[in-house]
């Protein structure tokens, strides 16, 4: 039943802003240690459907979260402050049917949202949409990810400019 849906393994969540005076602050983090609980900003998932506790990459157990066409639903607030800031992610793929959110940060329609598919309806590369008020910016990959095995994922979001970054290396912009 799982292999229909899409296998992503996430092992922690960070959030960084970057303030006026340019220094770099953790806002939020979620280290999916067996829940969705926020150990630095208080934002625990309120929920969750098709989640559940398995390895991290150092085969640690409970230490990473199985979304098997799952979700952890935050508490509604304005993630972003519109500032730059941004989100990371350890991530590893078994498989990538359309139009798969890795994660979606809402504030309401059109209206503050941050989120990262790592599939749409027209492609299986990364894709990053960024609404502020009623404007839209989006970017996609021209990479792919890579299957089984863990990468790290980096959201970027800096003087209005979106960066999707893989293991350190800018695939979109």
């Amino acid at each position: 039943l799982l292999d229909k849906f899409s296998q992503i393994l996430i092992l922690l969540i960070y959030y960084l802003e970057k303030s006026s005076n340019k220094n770099i602050y953790l806002v939020h983090h979620w280290p999916m240690n067996g829940n969705g609980y926020d150990i630095v900003g208080g934002a625990n998932a309120i929920g969750e459907a098709y989640v559940a506790a398995t390895k991290n990459r150092y085969e640690a157990e409970n230490k990473a979260m199985l979304f098997a066409s799952g979700y952890f639903i935050l508490p509604p607030k304005n993630y972003f402050l519109q500032s730059d800031f941004t989100i990371t992610v350890w991530v590893k793929i078994s498989s990538v049917p359309t139009s798969t959110m890795l994660f979606d940060f809402s504030n309401g329609i059109d209206a503050d949202n941050v989120m990262l598919s790592i599939s749409t309806l027209t492609t299986t590369n990364p894709t990053a949409w960024i609404f502020n008020a009623a404007v839209q910016n989006n970017i996609t990959s021209t990479t792919i990810l890579h299957y089984n095995v863990w990468q790290h994922l980096a959201l970027v979001y800096e003087s209005n400019t979106i960066y999707i970054y893989r293991d350190g290396t800018i695939i979109a912009t």
